[in-house]
């Protein structure tokens, strides 16, 4: 399972011969995830100053 975030939906990579199954929720659930890793990267950046990273 994996959320398509252009699609707006949660996607089952499964072929239907597999007898694919949903999860119900999980789709809002990933967006909030990506809201919460949106907002700390934010605050990340603004802690680091956005150093350059050296190699």
């Amino acid at each position: 399972w994996y959320a398509d975030f252009i699609k707006g939906e949660g996607v089952m990579p499964l072929p239907p011969f597999a007898d694919p199954f949903t999860y119900p929720g999980h789709y809002e659930q990933a967006v909030g995830s990506q809201g919460v890793c949106k907002g700390n990267l934010a605050t990340s950046i603004k802690a680091y100053k956005n150093p350059e990273e050296k190699i």
